[in-house]
């Protein structure tokens, strides 16, 4: 006997991608070009890593897929990225002491550059704060989610930048690498 087989699944999943509201696209590749012209001007090596870190992770980001969930689901999910939120505040705080640290031992070039870049990921962060009450079904909450996620995503790997930027300055400056090698 021969019986036709439907993955009932796979018509319950959404793609983030028709999720994501253009206008967050717009802001995260807007955000990712300048920031990639602004570091191009100092390395055009760490310019490229941040710039196909930024668009890879759009691109992962936008084909991900998930099930239709419930408005419960969705709180939870949203609850769950608060705490991200929250928990970034510890990344915050190592980013005030790296740019205490440059502030005091590098130039002034040096120090506006990561300035800028955690001053943008605060910015980007303080939007995914933003609330919407006017969510009134679970599709309008999965937009929401999807696209305050999306930024968010932005601030975490400019946060990352920032420290990786930070430990190649170490790296350069102190020399560090001759004291492995010897």
């Amino acid at each position: 006997m021969c019986y036709t087989v439907t993955e009932l699944s796979d018509k319950k999943k959404i793609k983030y991608k028709d999720f994501i509201n253009s206008k967050v696209s717009f802001i995260y590749l807007l955000v990712t070009a300048a920031v990639t012209i602004f570091i191009l001007n100092r390395s055009i090596f760490m310019a490229m890593i941040f710039f196909f870190l930024a668009l890879g992770t759009f691109v992962v980001y936008a084909e991900s897929r998930e099930f239709i969930g419930s408005a419960t689901t969705e709180n939870i999910k949203t609850e769950t990225m608060n705490r991200k939120i929250l928990s970034i505040s510890f990344l915050i705080g190592v980013n005030i002491f790296i740019l205490k640290t440059m502030e005091s031992k590098y130039t002034l070039n040096e120090f506006s550059d990561i300035a800028v870049l955690f001053s943008l990921s605060i910015i980007l962060l303080l939007f995914t704060i933003f609330n919407y009450p006017s969510s009134s079904t679970v599709t309008s909450l999965m937009k929401e989610r999807i696209s305050e996620q999306l930024i968010f995503n932005l601030s975490v790997i400019l946060n990352i930048f920032i420290i990786f930027t930070y430990f190649a300055h170490i790296i350069s400056t102190k020399q560090i690498w001759k004291r492995f090698l010897l």
